[in-house]
C-alpha cells in the first residue's frame, strides 16, 4: 500500500516562515529603492549646481548663456556660415559637440525662449565634461510648440522614475516669491512635452524637503508646485503646507546659487 506524505505542522511552520521572510525581503527592498530615489534628488541637484559653478569659473559665463561657445565646440549651423546664431543654428539638433551661442545677458533663458538656453546649458555642460551624457541643445524636432523635451536627448532624466530637470531663470511670482535661477524638477506631460507635470509623490518630496531644507512648500531653496493634492492652497497664495495624508503629486523647484 502506497503512503501519501502529509505535511506536518513543523513543515508547514517552516514554509510559512520562509514565505514571511521572502515577503519581508521584497518589502524592505522596495523601501530601500524608494529611499534611494528620494536621495537622488538632492544628489542630482548638487551635481548640477557644482557643474554650473565649475563652468562659470572656467569660461567666465553661464552654460547656455555663453556668447562664444562655438569658438570652443564649433557651430551647429545649417547654413554653413558658422555664426552660432540665428534660427539656422538654434533649431539644429547637433549630433556632436557642435553648438550655438547664448545671448550673454547673465541669465539662462528657459526652453521657450528664442535661443533655447535651457537646452543649450545641458549641451554646454556635457561638452565641457562636467555632466554625463550627450544632449542636442535644442527642442525636439520637428519644430512645433517650444516646450519639447525628451529625457536623455535634450534634458537629463532623474533616478526618480519618469522625471527630469531643466535649468532656467525665473521672474518673481507668488509661487516663487523671488527671482533667480532654478533647477526645475518634474515629469513630461501634454503633447508639448513640458516639464510642469506633477510626478513625485507629495510624501517623497516632503521627505526631501524636511531633510535638505525647511519642510515648507513655499519657502527655502526647495519649493513645491502642483497644488492639486500636493499643498493646501492655490499657487496664487500658498500657505506652505504639504498635504501629507493625500495621494497628490508635486513638481519641485530648486533655487540655485548661480
Amino acid at each position: 500500500m502506497r503512503r501519501t506524505h502529509a505535511f506536518t505542522l513543523v513543515e508547514l511552520s517552516i514554509v510559512l516562515v520562509i514565505l514571511g521572510l521572502l515577503t519581508g525581503g521584497v518589502l524592505a527592498g522596495n523601501a530601500l529603492i524608494r529611499a534611494s530615489e528620494r536621495r537622488a534628488l538632492m544628489t542630482e541637484y548638487d551635481r548640477t549646481s557644482t557643474a554650473v559653478l565649475a563652468f562659470r569659473d572656467k569660461y567666465l559665463a553661464l552654460p547656455g548663456d555663453i556668447t562664444n561657445a562655438t569658438q570652443f565646440w564649433g557651430a551647429a549651423d545649417s547654413a554653413g556660415n558658422s555664426d552660432g546664431w540665428g534660427s539656422d543654428c538654434l533649431d539644429i539638433e547637433s549630433t556632436s559637440t557642435e553648438t550655438c551661442n547664448g545671448d550673454g545677458n547673465g541669465r539662462i533663458g528657459g526652453p521657450s525662449t528664442t535661443h533655447f538656453e535651457g537646452f543649450r546649458a545641458w549641451q554646454h555642460l556635457a561638452n565641457a565634461g562636467l555632466v554625463e551624457g550627450k544632449f542636442t541643445g535644442t527642442r525636439k524636432q520637428p519644430p512645433g510648440a517650444q516646450h519639447e523635451m525628451v529625457f536623455g536627448s535634450n534634458i537629463p532624466g532623474s533616478r526618480y522614475p519618469k522625471t527630469g530637470y531643466v535649468i532656467m531663470h525665473r521672474s518673481a511670482t507668488p509661487i516663487f516669491g523671488r527671482s533667480g535661477h532654478v533647477v526645475q524638477f518634474g515629469g513630461l506631460g501634454n503633447v508639448n512635452a513640458n516639464l510642469w507635470t506633477p510626478t513625485i509623490a507629495v510624501q517623497d518630496l516632503y521627505s526631501v524637503d524636511i531633510k535638505a531644507d525647511d519642510g515648507a512648500a513655499d519657502r527655502g531653496f526647495l519649493r513645491a508646485g502642483g497644488s492639486g493634492g500636493c499643498m493646501d492652497a492655490s499657487d496664487a497664495g500658498l500657505s506652505g503646507n504639504y498635504i501629507l495624508s493625500a495621494t497628490g503629486l508635486c513638481t519641485a523647484w530648486f533655487f540655485a546659487n548661480f
